[in-house]
C-alpha cells in the first residue's frame, strides 16, 4: 500500500473514530433533572461541549479531505460496481448531517442553544445516522472491485486529468 494512502486512511478513520464516539458519548449521558444532581451534569456537558466544538471541525476537515483523496483515487485505480457511487452519495448527506449535528450540539451561538433544546431528537438522529454510514461503509469495503488495466490508469495520471474528464462530461 502506498504511504499517501495509508496515512489518508488513518486521517479517515481516527477522526471518524472520534467524531462518532463524542456522539456516542452525547447521547448516553443523562439529562439533568430537577433534582440537585442535574446542576453537576449541565456543567459538565457545557465544560464537554466547549472542549468538543474544535475537535468537531478539526475531524470534519480531516474527513472531508481525506474522503475527497479517497474516492479520486478508488474512482481511478478500480472499476467499481454500479450500486458504489449512489453508497458515497448517501454517504456524504449521512456525514453532512453528523456534521451539522455534532456542529450545532456544540456551538456556542443562539441559534445553536435554541436547537439544543431538542437534544435528545438531534442525538437519536445523529446516532442513526452514523450506524447507517458505518454499514454503509462497511459494505463499500467489501465491494467486488476490480483494478483498472495500466492503459486505463496511464490515461488517469493526475488528479487533474480525472477532474477534466469529469468537467467534459458535466458540461
Amino acid at each position: 500500500m502506498e504511504i499517501t494512502a495509508l496515512v489518508s486512511r488513518w486521517l479517515h478513520i481516527l477522526p471518524a473514530t472520534v467524531l462518532v464516539g463524542a456522539l456516542f458519548t452525547l447521547w448516553l449521558m443523562p439529562s439533568g433533572n430537577q433534582d440537585e444532581d442535574s446542576n453537576d451534569v449541565e456543567t459538565f456537558k457545557a465544560s464537554l461541549r466547549k472542549n468538543l466544538s474544535k475537535m468537531v471541525m478539526i475531524c470534519a476537515f480531516f474527513l472531508i479531505v481525506t474522503g475527497f483523496y479517497s474516492i479520486v483515487q478508488k474512482s481511478r485505480a478500480f472499476d467499481l460496481p454500479s450500486y458504489y457511487h449512489p453508497l458515497i452519495g448517501i454517504k456524504i448527506l449521512l456525514a453532512l448531517a453528523i456534521f451539522w449535528i455534532m456542529s450545532t450540539l456544540t456551538g456556542r451561538s443562539e441559534s445553536a442553544e435554541k436547537m439544543r433544546q431538542n437534544e435528545k431528537k438531534l442525538l437519536n438522529f445523529g446516532v442513526l445516522c452514523a450506524v447507517i454510514l458505518i454499514v454503509l461503509a462497511g459494505t463499500m469495503k467489501s465491494a467486488d472491485v476490480k483494478k483498472k488495466s495500466t492503459e486505463e490508469l496511464t490515461d488517469q495520471s493526475t488528479v487533474e486529468t480525472f477532474l477534466d474528464t469529469q468537467e467534459e462530461h458535466h458540461g
